[in-house]
C-alpha cells in the first residue's frame, strides 16, 4: 500500500511538472519572476522536476539493495 502511494504521488508530480513546463513553452515570456507566487511556482517547479528525475534512479538502487529482504 505504501509503495502504491509513493507512485501516485509521483505521477501527480510528473503531470504537474509536464503542464508547467508545457506552459512555458507556449508562454511568450518564459519563466517570469514578477511576484512571490511565481518565484516559489519556479523553484518548486525545479525541485521537483529534480526529484521526478532522480526518483526512478533511487528505487532501483534501494530496490537492488535489498533484494535479499523480498521474501520478508
Amino acid at each position: 500500500m505504501f509503495i502504491r502511494f509513493i507512485l501516485e504521488g509521483y505521477l501527480e508530480i510528473v503531470i504537474c511538472a509536464a503542464l508547467n513546463l508545457q506552459y512555458l513553452a507556449v508562454s511568450p515570456g518564459g519563466l517570469e519572476w514578477d511576484s512571490a507566487f511565481l518565484i516559489v511556482n519556479n523553484c518548486t517547479l525545479f525541485l521537483l522536476s529534480f526529484a521526478a528525475l532522480v526518483f526512478p534512479l533511487w528505487a532501483l538502487a534501494f530496490y537492488c539493495k535489498n533484494f535479499a529482504k523480498w521474501r520478508d
